[in-house]
């Protein structure tokens, strides 16, 4: 994931904690832009969740490769000690850009993100933040316990937000030209929970593809 790109002395941190503390590959952690939260690939992800969290069992596949728009989608299931499961999707586009403006160039390789977007959103599905569970144990040795309190869709509709604001089509509590960018898309519809599962996918990857592109625009911190 990571060979070939530099890192900010504060990423350059937060990697050898992550290596020493749980022994993963630097290969497997990576960063958008100079954001400090790490994105962690599919391996490390189950490796963590293991170790850091309740989670009994996680388990993820493809589900679907749609020719015509180039998409794969992948199902993420979350299981916790009690039985409670949640199921989740994330998919990845051909010729998307992702990371440093590394370009999805083979369905094998969109393959390899969908599974990682969809695992990570399983685990964010059961209220857990992974780096937030990595500093509670190394602060108190303490694992984080999963819920299902809330609305599984909860994490993307955080996410749309946070991207929307990034791409000032949010500007603090006026979303105007949020709504009219997402009626254009999406017959009208100006709320991204009137979208359906797939719809809200699709556009998330707009988003996402969006946001990189203005990221890679701006000079890198040292």
């Amino acid at each position: 994931m990571n060979q070939q790109r530099s890192f900010t002395a504060v990423q350059h941190g937060i990697i050898q904690e992550l290596t020493n503390a749980h022994g993963l590959e630097i290969s497997q952690i990576g960063f958008e832009g100079d954001d400090t939260t790490p994105i962690f690939d599919f391996e490390a992800v189950c490796l963590l969740s293991l170790k850091l969290t309740d989670i009994q069992e996680i388990r993820c596949e493809i589900t679907d490769r749609d020719a015509d728009s180039e998409i794969v989608t992948a199902r993420c299931s979350v299981t916790l000690p009690d039985s409670r499961m949640r199921v989740c999707e994330d998919s990845a586009k051909l010729g998307e850009i992702i990371g440093d403006g590394k370009t999805i160039d083979t369905m094998r390789f969109a393959d390899m993100v969908a599974q990682s977007r969809a695992v990570r959103r399983g685990i964010r599905s059961v209220g857990i933040n992974l780096f937030h569970a990595h500093n509670r144990f190394m602060r108190d040795g303490q694992t984080v316990q999963g819920h299902t309190n809330h609305d599984p869709r909860h994490p993307l509709y955080q996410e749309v937000h946070v991207l929307a604001s990034e791409l000032d089509l949010i500007d603090g509590t006026d979303k105007t030209l949020y709504r009219q960018f997402l009626a254009e898309s999406y017959d009208g519809r100006q709320s991204s929970k009137d979208l359906d599962d797939v719809e809200l996918q699709r556009f998330l990857i707009s988003l996402r593809a969006m946001a990189r592109v203005k990221r890679l625009s701006k000079p890198r911190a040292a």
